[in-house]
């Protein structure tokens, strides 16, 4: 996530020295701008009649893209939020108050009752009803229990239910708007064949990172890794973002896990404009369409080599970058969407070349309350 390597600033200290006026800016084209716009597209798309929308985060954390499409959502079809259905998988045993603390910070209003949490270790075991018995013994986890500490999310003791991607599908009937999954390193072996099927007839779109440089070339696991990307680029998948990770640390579209972002042509029609532009549009409503360029790979994307993303059609479509009060403590993406800093784990709290707009922004943010000689917060 990405607020701003570039413009960041705030305009002063509140007299409690508790809250700043912040000004995010555009992220930088990195591995995470292929994220955002992937979540920014897909709800600027949803079908405004649906009264189900479904969307699942596969290797949640705190569910951050949940959040971040949950903000999009409430941008472009607000009523859509009166019928989604969030679902988080994550193997952090108190995933479910982790989701409660970030859902707190930015007011959605989602009752209980369409929130669910499967939490789990996902491998390429299949348990069937090992893996829903398990999953109904889970209870929810006491509030204020997040497993986080000012230094990210401890290791704790992970959740015992073991299953894989047909497993989590299982459990969540009908068809999914949205699916994003990172499970670092996991992906080749969860997503099985049987997996892979469930989601070519039911989820219109996907994000996944491979891992390809988290699993030794030449193994049996890196082969079932690479296959990701073959799968969703092809048949029934059309990506609008590929790249396998980069190698050294380039000035700009540095990609760490890989990224393959498709749409299901079961229900979005993909018609291609020339070699680097699409015109995608829904089915349910061909006459919501746009034109986008394909990030096939990043080098092949216009905007790869600017400062900002800011001239991508799929960004002009969120408009402009959030500005607002920011309190002590706070955290916020260049889309309005808060979460308390000690969430984000400590990776992002220095440089880090992978995400190093992230860690800016974070840090950034925080030294923005530190105390100085005259006692209002740090300069930016």
């Amino acid at each position: 996530m990405s607020v701003g390597l570039h413009k960041d600033k705030y305009e002063g200290v509140a007299a409690s020295g508790t809250s700043i006026w912040w000004n995010t800016s555009w992220p930088i084209p990195d591995e995470e701008a292929c994220e955002y716009r992937f979540h920014i597209l897909t709800a600027a798309l949803a079908c405004p009649s649906s009264k189900s929308y479904v969307h699942v985060e596969v290797g949640a954390g705190f569910g951050y893209w949940t959040g971040t499409h949950l903000m999009a959502l409430q941008r472009f079809h607000p009523h859509l939020l009166n019928h989604v259905q969030i679902h988080v998988v994550d193997s952090t045993p108190t995933v479910d108050d982790c989701l409660r603390t970030h859902f707190a910070s930015n007011h959605f209003d989602i009752p209980p009752d369409r929130i669910f949490s499967q939490r789990a270790f996902l491998n390429d075991t299949r348990s069937g009803n090992a893996y829903l018995q398990c999953q109904q013994k889970m209870r929810p986890s006491p509030q204020h229990s997040c497993l986080f500490n000012p230094g990210g999310l401890r290791a704790g003791q992970r959740s015992p239910c073991n299953g894989n991607m047909a497993d989590v599908l299982a459990l969540i009937p009908g068809e999914i708007d949205v699916i994003d999954v990172d499970i670092q390193g996991f992906e080749g072996l969860a997503i099985t064949s049987e997996a892979k099927q469930m989601m070519e007839q039911r989820v219109k779109a996907a994000f996944i990172a491979p891992h390809d440089k988290h699993v030794r070339r030449g193994s049996p696991e890196h082969k079932m890794v690479m296959e990701l990307y073959n799968t969703f680029s092809t048949g029934v998948w059309r990506s609008i973002c590929l790249q396998h990770p980069t190698d050294g640390h380039p000035s700009s579209a540095t990609v760490c896990d890989g990224v393959v972002a498709s749409l299901n042509t079961h229900f979005y029609d993909v018609t291609d404009i020339n070699s680097t532009y699409v015109r995608v549009a829904p089915k349910c409503n061909s006459l919501r369409a746009i034109v986008i360029p394909l990030m096939n790979p990043f080098t092949s994307w216009p905007q790869w080599k600017e400062p900002t993303v800011e001239r991508d059609p799929v960004y002009r479509l969120w408009g402009s970058t959030w500005s607002g009060r920011l309190e002590v403590g706070e955290a916020v993406s260049f889309m309005g969407l808060k979460f308390p800093q000690k969430l984000m784990p400590s990776a992002y709290r220095g440089y880090f070349y992978c995400y190093r707009d992230k860690a800016d922004w974070l840090g950034k943010q925080l030294k923005a309350f530190e105390p100085t000689k005259s006692g209002v917060g740090a300069k930016v």
